[in-house]
């Protein structure tokens, strides 16, 4: 490709970017080449639109016609390049194959495929492997130390499911309970039970929901 930008070229680019699947070859300066181009589009543009007369109105119409196409299809030619990438580093991956002088990227489109690929190896190696290799799944179950507090129970309690879904009780009246410190604090709270002095706050050892 010639050492210049204009209109011409990112046309003949755009167009061989839709006709070809493989990335089309660029200067390892094109995107700079690119930002001077419509720099100097630019300034011709704004230059015609200060100088009054009917020639430069009709210059600064066409440049800046030129111009907003100009974006359009350097727009649309990036992004095309931008796909071609990606579903390169997605067949790099999965082939094991790798990049070639011949593939055409240019520096920065090179580090936008490395980063792509380094995501995608790194999600196969965590999910997609192990997923695949047969490993028996071990049934663990936490132990969880929870307080209890032994109350006398003041009256007749039928049995009862509290906010863990489990069921408690039947306690009767006078009964000497160790009860879970919050079940406890409840009955207390309710004068359904009163705390038994003469012994302290134990713990014991429950089993918690079991986890896989």
């Amino acid at each position: 490709m010639e050492k210049e930008v204009n209109y011409k070229i990112i046309r003949e680019i755009q167009r061989a970017e839709k006709e070809n699947i493989s990335l089309t070859k660029l200067e390892e300066n094109f995107v700079n080449l690119i930002r001077e181009y419509l720099y100097e589009l630019a300034e011709r543009r704004s230059k015609a639109k200060n100088e009054k007369s009917i020639f430069s109105d009709e210059l600064a119409e066409q440049l800046e016609s030129e111009f907003s196409n100009a974006k359009k299809i350097i727009l649309d030619m990036f992004e095309r390049r931008e796909r071609k990438i990606i579903m390169k580093a997605l067949t790099n991956t999965r082939t094991g194959a790798k990049i070639v002088e011949s593939d055409n990227l240019l520096k920065n489109e090179l580090e936008i495929y490395n980063a792509i690929k380094t995501e995608l190896e790194n999600n196969r190696e965590k999910n997609l492997k192990n997923l695949l290799i047969p490993k028996k799944i071990e049934n663990k179950t936490e132990q969880k130390v929870l307080k209890t507090i032994k109350v006398k129970i003041l009256e007749d309690i039928p049995s009862f499911v509290w906010d863990d879904e489990k069921t408690y009780g039947s306690y009767s009246k006078n009964e000497d309970a160790d009860i879970q410190q919050d079940i406890a604090e409840f009955l207390i709270d309710n004068n359904k039970a009163v705390k038994n002095e003469t012994t302290q706050k134990s713990e014991k050892v429950l089993p918690d929901v079991q986890k896989t």
